[in-house]
């Protein structure tokens, strides 16, 4: 892989760790092997900082060798780079960043019920077009979305798209994308069950099977005067 000179430096050191599961080398701050009191290896490095927060970010492994250790770090460092979350790699697909967002920025505030509710809209969009690349996600992508969504209740539409709109927001935080396109076309509603109106006879049957006098009488002056 090419990499500018200026490039982050946990990226420098990436390119610089053996690709055949060989110890890793002191990596100047960024990254360390160690064995720890109970004879496990541990390998990690630094990562670019979670830009929303400014929190420092890790990647870590563990095993029973060194080069154990390092192999399966290295593995990580692979899918990270895979993925798309490094400023040289191809753009994530939609699928993987949602993944990402989700474990490392949304699932932590969420209460379980929300939680699942999250999930679920996760799986509804992967349907739809997990498989896109984020960068090139455009007004129709947007379209097709929502028409994959109108199947589905306004509450359950209007979840999804939110879970969308954020998790993409995020990636313009992270200069994976330049503008957030959930953001350039009206929310989706989803499908509006039609209001049942009771027929006239219908609503004299309501009346006439009330036992409660008072209830007879609400019911009686609702249907009369529509409220």
């Amino acid at each position: 892989m090419w990499m500018p000179l200026g490039g982050p430096l946990w990226l420098r050191i990436w390119l610089r760790i053996s690709h055949d599961g060989r110890p890793m080398m002191a990596m100047g701050g960024g990254g360390s092997t160690y064995r720890s009191a109970d004879g496990i290896w541990h390998a990690a490095i630094d990562i670019e900082p979670d830009r929303a927060t400014g929190r420092r970010r890790r990647l870590t492994a563990q095993g029973k060798t060194k080069a154990v250790a390092n192999a399966r770090l290295r593995m990580k460092l692979d899918a990270y780079v895979r993925k798309g979350f490094t400023p040289n790699s191809p753009s994530p697909r939609l699928m993987d960043w949602l993944e990402t967002w989700y474990h490392e920025r949304a699932e932590a505030n969420l209460r379980p019920n929300s939680r699942r509710s999250y999930e679920n809209a996760i799986v509804r969009l992967n349907k739809i077009a997990g498989a896109r690349r984020i960068s090139s996600l455009g007004h129709k992508d947007m379209a097709a979305i929502q028409d994959g969504l109108k199947c589905y209740s306004p509450k359950t539409a209007t979840i999804t798209w939110s879970v969308l709109k954020n998790a993409l927001e995020a990636a313009r935080d992270e200069n994976l994308i330049r503008t957030n396109p959930a953001k350039m076309v009206r929310p989706v509603s989803g499908r509006r069950r039609p209001m049942k109106v009771l027929s006239p006879a219908q609503a004299a049957e309501l009346i006439r099977n009330e036992p409660d006098p008072m209830w007879r009488l609400n019911w009686l002056l609702a249907f009369a005067t529509g409220h």
